[in-house]
Formats: structure tokens, C-alpha cells, sequence
């Protein structure tokens, strides 16, 4: 196969990718297909897509890959461990108009904690009532490079922070897979309130 041929398949693959709908056909990651379903987090408060086979990171796997005793409330893993979606709800409030600069602080802290990593894309858009604000980045693990996507939102008007990682050499066939899962986010928290009201 010579260069020509590599640049149309990558091109195909990427256009694939852009037209890639993960709720009807799902994922195809080093050959194993995955599929994504409506998940509830947070008491039901949050909804958004994900895949049906990830499960709950083991807290003792937590711990060595999230030494800190700040890590994620929930993280949601593969069965090898290493492509996670993790999330905190935190109590501090947030307006829709303070993402972008909340994003932008924590953008400023992992550059200040590891000036290595280096940054790609950030944003600001529409989500729901509220706004979302997201930047990805390359870091380092204990023996791979990793990709992440940082991404923040407001749930029931708190501060709802989630990390999506994997390693740099799966990041093509995630990013827009992960974009997709991140603007699936429904607040659901008017939902709940509603549905209390009915059973009241």
C-alpha cells in the first residue's frame, strides 16, 4: 500500500467518523464494537450516553490510577482499564456564564501543575438551559501517553465536572464519539422534581 492509499483510507475513515451516530451504530474501537445506552448519574439528576460495557471502576484500581483522595465520585471504565469517563457534582452553584472562565482556571492549573502537557482545542456552547465548556489535552501516564477531554457543565444549577481519558493511540477512534457523549448531558433534575410532584 503506498502513501497515496494511507491518506484516502485515513480520509474515509475520518469523514466516517464525522458522520458517526453512536446511539444507532455505536463504536468500533480495535475491532470490538461498543454500544451506548441512556445512563443515569447522581441520583437520576444527570442522563447522557454511554457504553453499555463499562462498569465501575473497582475502587482499589481507583486508588492507583486516582491517587489523590479528590478523585472522580464516579468512574465509569473499560475492561481493561484504560478508557474512563469520570464525573464529579459538586455543591459550589455555577451560572451558565461562568463556564468558559471556570474551564479556562482549570486549563491554567494542569498547566501549572505539568507545563509537559500539551493543550489542543477548547469551547463554549449551548447545552440544554445551561452552557458547556470543554478543552482536551495530551498528558503523560506511568508508561503512556494519554488523551483527555475536560469537559464542564451545570447539573440542578452545581458544578458538574467530568474527564474522558484514553490512550493517545485510540484518541481518533474516541474524539468524536466522546464529543457525542458529552453533548448528550441532559440536566434531569426539573424531571425529578416533576415526577415527585405527580406521586405527591
Amino acid at each position: 500500500m503506498d502513501f497515496l492509499d494511507e491518506k484516502i483510507i485515513e480520509a474515509r475513515r475520518k469523514e466516517a467518523q464525522r458522520n458517526l451516530d453512536i446511539r444507532k451504530d455505536g463504536l468500533i474501537v480495535n475491532g470490538e464494537k461498543i454500544e451506548f445506552q441512556e445512563t443515569t448519574l447522581f441520583q437520576g439528576k444527570m442522563m447522557l450516553l454511554l457504553p453499555i460495557s463499562f462498569v465501575d471502576m473497582p475502587q482499589k484500581i481507583a486508588k492507583i490510577k486516582y491517587p489523590s483522595e479528590q478523585r472522580p465520585q464516579i468512574i465509569k471504565t473499560d475492561l481493561l482499564g484504560s478508557t474512563n469517563f469520570a464525573f464529579n457534582l459538586f455543591d459550589q452553584g455555577i451560572k451558565p456564564e461562568q463556564m468558559e472562565s471556570a474551564a479556562n482556571g482549570m486549563k491554567a492549573i494542569l498547566k501549572k501543575v505539568n507545563p509537559a502537557n500539551i493543550f489542543y482545542e477548547s469551547g463554549t456552547e449551548p447545552l440544554g438551559k445551561s452552557m458547556l465548556s470543554w478543552f482536551e489535552f495530551k498528558g503523560h501516564g506511568i508508561d503512556t501517553q494519554i488523551y483527555y477531554i475536560i469537559f464542564l457543565t451545570s447539573i440542578d444549577g452545581k458544578l458538574m465536572h467530568g474527564i474522558f481519558n484514553c490512550a493517545i493511540k485510540d484518541m481518533e477512534n474516541w474524539k468524536e464519539a466522546t464529543f457525542q457523549v458529552i453533548r448528550s448531558i441532559q440536566d434531569r433534575t426539573e424531571k425529578l422534581i416533576a415526577d415527585k410532584d405527580k406521586e405527591g
